[in-house]
């Protein structure tokens, strides 16, 4: 296994935090390069850069022809839980502890639903999550992907409750289709995140209503990913979103400053 730290780490909240790369080997014996970027995370309500989550990538290696991006909600459950395992431990250690404060900064982190459902990988995760909340000062919350229709209730709701001793919440990823969420109310889930670049670019208020309506049906926690922009945040803001994570490869830090300047004048 090969580590690289992607940048030097600063304890200044609008500087990039490091990141790291690291080759795991596939199920399937190609090897699996995955990348890890911390993302400023925005409290809408506070106006406020309010924590970081890792956002990771996942390439295959196709010999000759290269590389081809991984859907991880596609993996199956053993590369998923060696990912995820890898990305929080190694994710974690690349960040520098934070300031003590009396509200300490949230870190969001991915793992797979098999992963989280799975009692040593939940183990395992909850053990790397737990050291690091200590070092670093921050409360952790979980973002659980490829909750697919037909899950039991019950066994989300189990899964989450199982995850909560560590994590402060647990969102369900979402995906932007009918009938899709309503699968996962009542399941314990504090709330849901979804990828939401897209439709905060075109600045569609009431699309952008809907999908916060929809998604608080989950839990009242609603993360919109990806906005790209001050107006798509402030239009998540009033659509009642809580927390907006932002593309530092297309929206660059410098909208995290812009941001907290512009919602911190309302």
């Amino acid at each position: 296994m090969a580590v690289a730290a992607a940048s030097k780490s600063s304890a200044s909240p609008f500087v990039p935090r490091a990141g790291f790369e690291t080759v795991l080997a596939g199920a399937s014996g190609r090897a699996l390069r995955v990348e890890g970027q911390w993302r400023p995370v925005i409290g809408l309500g506070e106006g406020r850069l309010r924590g970081h989550l890792l956002h990771v990538e996942v390439r295959e290696s196709c010999g000759a022809l290269g590389e081809t991006a991984v859907d991880r909600t596609a993996l199956n459950p053993v590369d998923a839980e060696r990912i995820d395992l890898a990305a929080a431990e190694q994710g974690l250690a690349a960040l520098t502890p934070f300031e003590a404060s009396d509200t300490p900064p949230l870190v969001f982190l991915p793992t797979a639903w098999t992963t989280a459902r799975a009692p040593r990988a939940r183990r395992r995760l909850l053990q790397i999550t737990g050291q690091a909340q200590a070092r670093l000062r921050m409360a952790p919350v979980a973002e659980m992907l490829g909750l697919d229709a037909g899950v039991p209730a019950s066994q989300v709701r189990e899964a989450a409750g199982l995850l909560q001793p560590i994590f402060r919440g647990v969102l369900a990823r979402a995906a932007l289709r009918r009938g899709r969420q309503a699968d996962l109310s009542d399941c314990g889930l504090t709330g849901a995140a979804v990828e939401a670049g897209d439709l905060g670019e075109c600045r569609d208020a009431p699309a952008m209503l809907r999908t916060v309506l929809t998604l608080q049906r989950i839990g009242p926690g609603v993360m919109l990913h990806s906005l790209r922009s001050v107006a798509a945040l402030h239009a998540a803001r009033t659509a009642g979103a809580r927390w907006a994570s932002l593309d530092i490869v297309q929206a660059g830090w410098r909208l995290a400053r812009d941001a907290e300047a512009a919602l911190g004048e309302d």
